[in-house]
Parts: C-alpha cells; structure tokens; sequence
C-alpha cells in the first residue's frame, strides 16, 4: 500500500489457504513423478530410496530418507499393531517455490517398506502441518474438507470434534492423533527428532 497507509498482515485465512495450497503442488508433484517414475520390479526407480530401518530401545522402527536434492525428506516411526501390521507416524518436509512445508500424518501399514518415496503423498483423514503457523486439516481423496490454525482459530480440535467430523462425512483414513505436538517436536528439532525419545507410543493417540 502507498502513501503511508498500513500493510495488512497476513490473516489466518491466508496462512491457511497458503498451506493447503502449497501443500497440495507439493502432493500434486510428488504424485505426477510417483506415476511417471515407479520403475520395475528389476529396475525400481531410482527416486525410491533405500531405507535403513532401526531398532529403538522401545522396540519401535526408524527410518529417514531424502531426495538427491535434499527438496524433500520423509522419517517414520512404526510401532508393532496385534493384527494390523505396523503403525506409523510420518513426518514430511518439502522446500517447494520459496517455502519450507512440514506435514505430520498416521497410517497403518502390513510390512516396513525396504524402499521409499520421499515426496508427500495423498493424506486422508486427520493431519496437520507448519509452513508460516501450525493448521490441523481434515482430508478426503487428497482434498482438504476443514481446516484449523490454533490459537488463531480457538485452539485446536478436540478429539471428539475430529472423530465426529470424519463419521458424518464418511472420511477414510487417521483419526485424531496428538499431531500438533509431534509437529512441534520435529519442527523444534529436525525431522530425526521422531527417532528419538520426545516421540513415544502415546504419540500415536487411541
């Protein structure tokens, strides 16, 4: 603005609608090389990266990896589930047109991956993220259905609030996890800290 007036700031709809924007060319991206490059069983691709997965004191799994170019990079921290495989809490960070994401999300997966693909993929169900301030999102088929930005929105969504949300709206995917928290470890620290003894199985929520 000229002639001495004020520069509106940023409001938490900006901030918002900058994550989910940012955060769905980032999912967009990683989804279009995930198509055009999985290889072979002989050839995997080469944006499949090897990992190293660890045994911690707690008898969880860690695993970090990242792209050649360092843009992106992905850890996981898995916990053995009677009958349901493994469950995971994942941490993403992308360097995508000047900005720096960080999305945290849960899944359940059979088996630990021998090779992964560092790029974010499609979210469903609960998660949340940090690229100017923290925001909880909701997602469906990759598409963000609600989204919160604590404290700016009232505080974060109880788990009540989230689970309630995903029945009436027959969403797919994590429920309601300690997200925020978890966001705040790996953000405070670097994505390594989820190996580490900040995160523990009560991270995973119930």
């Amino acid at each position: 603005m000229t002639g001495g007036g004020k520069r509106r700031g940023l409001t938490s709809y900006d901030m918002t609608a900058l994550f989910v924007l940012i955060l769905g060319g980032a999912t967009l991206f990683g989804l279009v090389i995930w198509g055009n490059s999985l290889g072979t069983d002989s050839e995997p691709s080469p944006l499949l990266i090897e990992a190293k997965w660890s045994q911690l004191d707690d008898g969880s799994r860690f695993a970090r990896v990242a792209s050649e170019d360092g843009a992106a990079e992905m850890a996981l921290r898995c916990w053995t589930s009677t009958g349901q495989g493994h469950t995971c809490l994942r941490a993403y960070r992308q360097d995508m047109s000047g900005f720096r994401s960080v999305t945290v999300d849960r899944e359940i997966v059979t088996e630990l991956a021998p090779r992964i693909f560092p790029y974010s993929s499609t979210i469903n169900g609960y998660s949340c993220g940090r690229i100017i301030g923290d925001v909880e999102t909701i997602t469906r088929a990759g598409q963000t259905l609600e989204s919160n930005m604590p404290p700016r929105d009232g505080g974060p969504w109880s788990k009540a609030f989230v689970a309630r949300y995903m029945k009436r709206n027959r969403v797919g995917g994590s429920g309601w996890f300690p997200c925020l928290d978890v966001l705040r470890n790996v953000t405070s620290g670097s994505l390594e800290t989820l190996g580490t003894t900040s995160i523990t199985r009560r991270s995973l929520g119930g």
